[in-house]
């Protein structure tokens, strides 16, 4: 956080004037801290879990969790050198999670409700074409190429080495490639 300037001290506790000229003492510093946090991740959790998950209304609860957990356990976690891959970790545990509640739940018969407006065509396409990889490979996938996460994080992240993240990669862009165009060419040809 940037700060201005001291303010003074008011029992015992110092004060700092923000740039946004906002009184910043050390008790609201912390909460602060969070909810810039919070601006600067979640678009980016809700596109990662919206590719996990292929739906945009469970991504977004999804992220809203993730980034709770993180909020309830904010000393903590804010004081992590990458607090963002903590909250990366709960958000694929939630989105697993997800996926265990929905298998089960799909042998309900569903309500009759009007479906809200999601992505466009494209981002849906390929969140249904990440759907046929391993779910270890998949979470690689947005981690690199949407997160930018770099490979010897998501190694990290998942346990395995960076060789084989790299080779996930490799392997799943060509498949993902060869099956979005096939799904293109025989859209073009209805």
């Amino acid at each position: 956080m940037q700060r201005a300037g001291p303010v003074g001290r008011v029992d015992g506790v110092s004060e700092v004037l923000s740039e946004d000229h906002e009184v910043v003492t050390e008790e609201n510093e912390p909460e602060r801290s969070y909810d810039e946090f919070f601006r600067a991740v979640f678009p980016r959790l809700v596109g990662q879990a919206y590719l996990l998950t292929g739906s945009q209304a469970v991504a977004q609860d999804l992220a809203q969790e993730a980034l709770a957990r993180a909020w309830a356990r904010w000393r903590r976690v804010g004081a992590l050198d990458r607090p963002e891959a903590w909250v990366r970790r709960v958000l694929h545990n939630l989105a697993v999670d997800e996926a265990r509640w929905h298998g089960r739940r799909r042998r309900l018969p569903l309500a009759d409700v009007a479906a809200p407006a999601g992505p466009d065509v494209e981002a849906m396409t390929v969140a249904a074409a990440l759907q046929v990889l391993p779910p270890s490979h998949r979470r690689a996938m947005v981690l690199h190429d949407v997160a930018g996460v770099p490979v010897d994080e998501i190694a990290e992240e998942i346990g395995v080495p960076s060789g084989t993240v790299r080779s996930w990669l490799s392997r799943d862009r060509a498949l993902l490639a060869e099956r979005l165009s096939a799904e293109n060419e025989e859209s073009s040809h209805e």
